[in-house]
């Protein structure tokens, strides 16, 4: 089991949610990558001994996806998965106006594709649920589910009902004003928020997270999966509390005590001590 100190740098992004789950002691079998595109590298990479179930539509991503998963097991399954099970078009797209495929979107008519701006290509393509796409395909041990397909999220979940009984986390890209709704849904299948990563910004805004889940049963069953001392009826350890905050420090008014000879890292661990301080209390209802 991981040391308080070997968390002393954690921050806000999918590798360190995954190397705390597993110094949880849970081991993913199996990774069901819904929208890959060429890659997931934070999952190939963190993951490596699992099998990876990679559901990519677009031919243009295929060449790349092999090479970037040789050595690592793996199926690729060039469908897009949705809420039914019927024809569409897949359009290849580059917001950025290059010539490079940035993005696959899915519609389901012919106006919809000529409505669509930046086109490379269009492609006919099959939807299918997700667990239409997964009966008969081999997922050995705790399943991971990630989502990405660029806010057709919740089309897949309402096409995984099976699927999401097996799994034990769900990954799910969420824009800000989607992440209720996400929230929400995943909470009434049976699953609790576990952390949120790999925060974006754009313009100076809030733009989008990745949310991952734990489903609720193997929470409740693995103590490490639940670190709240108020989840575990456990005494408060200061030193296994850490706030992060990545901005510079800026005195707050001229009043405030000088500091400016003190070294950095002398004052971290008053910073946390307070913090802590203050989010304790609250866990005790002062």
């Amino acid at each position: 089991m991981a040391t308080l100190e070997d968390w002393s740098g954690r921050g806000p992004g999918t590798r360190h949610t995954l190397r705390r789950i597993r110094a949880a002691g849970v081991e993913i079998g199996t990774v069901i990558d819904v929208g890959v595109l060429t890659g997931t590298p934070k999952l190939r990479d963190e993951l490596p001994d699992a099998h990876h179930i990679l559901i990519e539509p677009s031919p243009a991503h295929k060449d790349a996806i092999e090479r970037n998963y040789k050595g690592v097991s793996h199926e690729l399954l060039a469908v897009a998965a949705s809420d039914v099970d019927a024809d569409a078009f897949l359009v290849d797209r580059a917001i950025d106006g290059g010539t490079r495929v940035t993005h696959s979107t899915v519609v389901d008519t012919r106006a919809e594709v000529e409505a669509l701006p930046n086109k490379i290509a269009v492609h006919n393509m099959p939807l299918r649920r997700l667990d239409t796409i997964m009966e008969g395909v081999k997922a050995p041990g705790e399943i991971l589910l990630k989502i990405d397909v660029d806010g057709h999220e919740m089309k897949v979940l309402a096409g995984a009902p099976e699927t999401l009984r097996r799994a034990a986390f769900v990954s799910i890209e969420a824009p800000r004003d989607a992440l209720l709704e996400r929230t929400k849904f995943l909470a009434d299948a049976g699953f609790r928020l576990f952390d949120i990563v790999d925060i974006c910004y754009y313009r100076g805004a809030l733009w989008q997270v990745d949310l991952i889940f734990v489903r609720g049963d193997l929470r409740d069953s693995v103590a490490d999966l639940r670190p709240s001392p108020a989840d575990r009826d456990d005494t408060f350890d200061l030193r296994a509390y850490r706030e992060f905050n990545a901005e510079p420090r800026v005195a707050s008014s001229a009043s405030a005590v000088d500091r400016s000879s003190e070294p950095a890292h002398a004052a971290e661990p008053r910073r946390q001590k307070s913090a802590a301080s203050r989010l304790w209390k609250r866990i005790r209802g002062r």
